[in-house]
């Protein structure tokens, strides 16, 4: 796992404040709480770089997710509040056009893991929508 967002250190904090006893809680076999908080976090440079040389970046989106399934299981947030706050446990999102996606899946691969989160579309019957997801999300 990948250091945190400096975005989720004040929703950690409070966490921490109201329930210090997990600062040193396992959350995997080998890594508790304290551990993943001092691991820097993730650089996206070496990815970003290669894809805007090929011109296949259309846009970049950066969230954040290490920890989300631990903190989420100590049940301190509701769902909702969670999920706009986590941003679902992603660490970040391209935009990339279709027809270029296997050459940029290939370059992100070399540098991290990644998935096919989706697909950008206009919405005709409603016009005036803008974001929405369909589905649920596995953590």
């Amino acid at each position: 796992m990948d250091g945190i967002s400096s975005l989720s250190y004040p929703f950690i904090k409070i966490i921490i404040d109201r329930k210090p006893d997990i600062l040193y809680a396992r959350i995997d076999r080998q890594t508790t709480l304290m551990d993943q908080l001092m691991k820097p976090n993730t650089s996206y440079t070496n990815v970003i770089q290669e894809l805007k040389e090929q011109q296949l970046l259309h846009g970049i989106f950066s969230l954040n997710r290490s920890l989300f399934q631990y903190l989420y299981s100590l049940g301190m947030m509701n769902r909702q509040c969670f999920l706009e706050s986590f941003s679902l446990g992603i660490g970040m999102l391209l935009v990339i056009p279709a027809s270029q996606c296997a050459r940029a899946l290939h370059i992100i691969k070399k540098h991290h893991p990644c998935h096919i989160m989706g697909t950008i579309k206009k919405d005709t019957l409603n016009p005036d929508a803008k974001v929405w997801m369909e589905g649920t999300a596995t953590w």
